[in-house]
């Protein structure tokens, strides 16, 4: 299908053949798609407090909506979505790639994607693949419905095992451990009810130290959550353990196995696949053309005009390639490289969007939700700050060329890595 460029239809300027035009690249989604696009909106449109959907960051809730969000997450549960992925007989939906896109979209269109609780598919994996019978029973129901929330470390998928970046040590006394440490978690705002802990263990049998994982209830004696100061609230947090004894029983999977089994359960998590910058690109756009100066739209400046296109073009090859690793997916295919190459071009994308958006916003670009003259609500001062914190080293670019070249069998020499 031929379907020409939204930006054929703004300036004269900018009436040149695009990509778009040769060739469509939007999903054209089914009918049952639709329909079920149709029950999801429909669900928000009734279900979700306007002052839940107002909010469009974590970082300024206000006194009384850490209480409607509970009630939020309890509904979102209650519907199985959640835990999407996760089979019906376990509290979740058992959707599909394709559904799971729908959702996830949906949700941030009503300003709820810092709702998605991604702990929620990653450790339900987890248990129902390393779990005892017991512990199914006991935690896969609550999670799934938000009655529990599971915060878990902050590991990078397809990460190599490092034993020194564990930090955090368990060691044996009688039937239970004793954990000592400090170690950075993924949650979102509040408190977690349990924390999916990594901490480096001694087998009896080996003299080797290994990597092993806990499911540890946050009321435990010795746990301290430490505040949030981050770029980006509602992130990360750190967590300090001294002399917290828990019980085997919490002990997910087997001794050793920890490393393997967090980094199993976080490649099978399709949940945020998609490209998160699209609708900050289309806001850009929109801004742009609104917006005169000297006489004529912004979207009229020549060295603008090109930054926005090529904004543009980033945020439709990752669309793309998003395409591409959901299809895989659905069709069995083995994923290697492929989600750590859709990271480094969303990471690297991301760093330059910021560019983009405060020559062409200028100082407004740093203006947050508080101030009624920030575009967009204050969405692109909290990307100024998301896209610094994406170029985290442990986290960053450079860990997803490593995994790129791991996967395909290259080596990345000293001048491969500082060539751009």
């Amino acid at each position: 299908m031929l379907k020409p460029c939204s930006f054929c239809f703004g300036p004269a300027t900018l009436q040149r053949i695009c990509y778009r035009t040769i060739m469509d690249f939007e999903y054209q989604e089914t009918e049952i798609e639709k329909r079920f696009q149709t029950e999801v909106r429909n669900w928000l449109i009734n279900h979700i407090p306007q002052s839940i959907s107002e909010q469009t960051t974590v970082d300024n809730f206000d006194a009384e909506i850490p209480t409607y969000t509970e009630n939020v997450r309890k509904a979102l549960g209650d519907q199985g979505w959640l835990s999407p992925a996760l089979q019906k007989e376990m509290g979740g939906a058992n959707l599909g790639p394709t559904q799971l896109r729908i959702l996830r979209s949906e949700l941030e269109k009503f300003g709820l994607e810092w709702l998605e609780e991604d702990s929620a598919p990653v450790i339900s994996w987890a248990l129902m693949n390393a779990g005892t019978k017991e512990q199914k029973t006991k935690y896969l129901q609550d999670i799934a419905s938000g009655s529990i929330t599971v915060w878990y470390n902050s590991i990078q998928p397809g990460a190599t095992q490092d034993l020194d970046a564990i930090g955090i040590s368990a060691t044996r006394d009688g039937d239970d451990f004793i954990l000592n440490g400090l170690a950075r978690f993924n949650g979102n705002q509040g408190s977690p009810d349990y924390l999916w802990t990594l901490a480096l263990t001694k087998p009896i049998d080996s003299s080797k130290a290994s990597i092993t994982s806990f499911l540890v209830p946050s009321y435990l004696e010795g746990i301290a959550i430490q505040n949030d100061s981050s770029l980006v609230a509602g992130t990360n947090r750190y967590v300090n353990f001294e002399k917290v004894r828990v019980p085997a029983f919490n002990l997910i999977g087997n001794e050793g196995d920890g490393w393997h089994l967090l980094q199993a359960a976080l490649k099978s998590n399709t949940w945020a696949l998609d490209n998160p910058a699209a609708e900050q690109v289309n806001e850009l756009i929109e801004y742009a053309y609104k917006t005169i100066r000297n006489g004529k739209s912004a979207a009229d400046e020549p060295v603008l005009q090109q930054m926005l296109v090529e904004a543009f073009l980033d945020c439709s090859v990752a669309r793309i390639l998003s395409l591409r690793n959901r299809w895989m997916i659905e069709t069995g295919q083995p994923i290697t490289y492929q989600n750590a190459q859709l990271s480094l071009l969303t990471k690297r994308a991301s760093l330059k969007l910021a560019r983009v958006v405060r020559d062409v916003m200028g100082a407004y670009a740093l203006l947050d939700d508080n101030d009624p003259r920030a575009p967009s609500n204050g969405t692109f001062e909290r990307q100024q700050r998301q896209s610094i914190t994406e170029q985290n080293p442990m986290a960053g670019p450079d860990l997803h060329s490593g995994i790129i070249a791991k996967e395909i069998g290259i080596t990345l020499g000293p001048e491969s890595e500082n060539r751009e």
